[in-house]
């Protein structure tokens, strides 16, 4: 049986109709991005200086970045004693606030949120000056299940530097873990792929 060209029409259009009380077919997932790693950035920090209360009922607090040191397969280089960590950090594992405590409001360690918003400066063992900017926070318990207090961050570089000038476009993603000196963050490369 030869259908007409109308008939044609109206017969693939109807296979496209879901039957009442199906869903619609999905469209299949886009493709995860990938992830190219950049390097590891072991950050120095002197003593805050508490400058109030933030979100969460966290206390603010400046730390003055003293040094440190960046070391992976995309570049190498010191961290300047320039810069500082504009950061809040709050409830104590223990349920206490950090403010409420004399001892653990010098420690961001001993808290279950701690959000960063740094800026500091690395010098590349080629001479090169890259402005880093870190700002993130606490990973939510869904991405974190092992509760290790990693924190997510981003990160935007900034250089004149014709060597590292690709540093400038890219959109960069790590994982910052605080330590008895200050924290370590790894960042990667957000590729297409």
């Amino acid at each position: 049986m030869k259908l007409s060209l109308l008939s044609e029409a109206f017969f693939f259009t109807a296979l496209a109709i879901p039957v009442e009380g199906q869903a619609p077919a999905s469209p299949p997932p886009p493709v995860t991005p990938g992830l190219d790693f950049l390097f590891s950035c072991n950050v120095s920090m002197g003593l805050s200086l508490k400058v109030g209360t933030g979100i969460k009922d966290t206390t603010r607090a400046v730390f003055p970045i003293h040094g440190g040191q960046a070391i992976g397969p995309k570049l190498s280089a010191k961290v300047l004693e320039v810069g500082a960590d504009w950061a809040s950090y709050g409830t104590l594992l223990n349920g206490v606030n950090v403010a409420d405590d004399a001892v653990a409001s010098a420690n961001p360690n001993a808290t279950t949120f701690f959000a960063t918003d740094a800026r500091f400066q690395l010098l590349t063992l080629d001479g090169a000056n890259i402005l880093v900017e870190t700002k993130g926070q606490t990973a939510p318990p869904e991405s974190d299940p092992k509760a290790t207090g990693a924190v997510h961050v981003q990160a935007k570089f900034g250089t004149t530097s014709k060597s590292y000038s690709w540093l400038n476009d890219i959109l960069s993603v790590g994982i910052l873990r605080t330590n008895s000196d200050g924290y370590q963050i790894d960042l990667w490369q957000l590729m297409t792929v």
